[in-house]
């Protein structure tokens, strides 16, 4: 007899691989394999974990349509199992599976729009934190010393397509005017602030270098060295980091 564990393995894998046989000793009354009813909670459980990510990803079902949305997260749910009984961050890797799924790659951006749905999800769910002041930074002649901590729901998404301008226009119940998608420049580069500073979720398009900059103040560089890096102008910058205070991305410094 096989041990528990192992009869556990093989369960579980059975019940989203349909490749697999049924387990042994998932019998019916005849003593037979019940295929049928193995069948049916197969597809229960696969439809359940289908239905946790459609709320997930408005925007790429609204963008790729209901039908074409199943398929793609049924062979996500094959690829990407939970590895948690806690479904709440179920379907983070949905970016990844679709940047390497074949029937995406005639929409290149579309991975990207994921990205940023899940990224309002981990704001949504991130630590809070009070925003800075922003009489509470220091002078001038000490701000470029200063490492600022960041809200601990932020989340930077830069794309090689117009996947913000994608993402807003097909997130909400209402489908996007005609015009308002013809307008959409799919190459065109951007780049995605997120952040929770209160109680919901606020995404932002934020300019190519002002995302550099918010990025290297994430990776821990003081306000001096962040602004040594950037090609911006020290003007465009000081109102880039007015802008994050005035936001409420910003939450707390360190002096040197």
């Amino acid at each position: 007899m096989q041990p528990w564990a192992d009869q556990q393995l093989r369960f579980a894998r059975a019940v989203l691989d349909p490749a697999q046989r049924v387990p042994d000793g998932f019998i019916g009354r005849d003593g037979l394999a019940e295929q049928f009813r193995f069948r049916v909670y197969r597809n229960n459980v696969t439809m359940g974990l289908i239905n946790i990510l459609k709320p997930c990803y408005p925007a790429v079902t609204r963008l790729v349509g209901e039908e074409f949305f199943t398929v793609l997260a049924i062979e996500f749910v094959r690829a990407y199992p939970p590895r948690s009984p806690v479904l709440l961050r179920y379907g983070g890797d949905m970016a990844r599976f679709i940047a390497d799924f074949p029937p995406c790659a005639p929409l290149p951006w579309l991975a990207d729009v994921a990205r940023i749905e899940w990224a309002m999800i981990e704001a949504h769910h991130a630590a809070e934190a009070e925003p800075l002041a922003m009489e509470s930074l220091p002078e001038a002649t000490d701000l470029g010393q200063a490492r600022l901590r960041l809200h601990p729901s932020l989340r930077l998404v830069s794309s090689r397509y117009a996947a913000f301008d994608l993402w807003r226009l097909n997130r909400g119940p209402e489908e996007p005017a005609d015009d308002a998608m013809a307008e959409v420049d799919v190459d065109e580069a951007q780049h995605a602030l997120i952040c929770r500073p209160h109680a919901e979720v606020e995404a932002w398009l934020v300019p190519r270098n002002t995302h550099g900059f918010v990025q290297d103040l994430a990776d821990g560089l003081s306000v001096g060295q962040a602004m040594a890096r950037s090609r911006e102008p020290l003007q465009d910058l000081a109102q880039a980091l007015e802008w994050l205070m005035a936001a409420g991305v910003v939450v707390g410094v360190n002096l040197l």
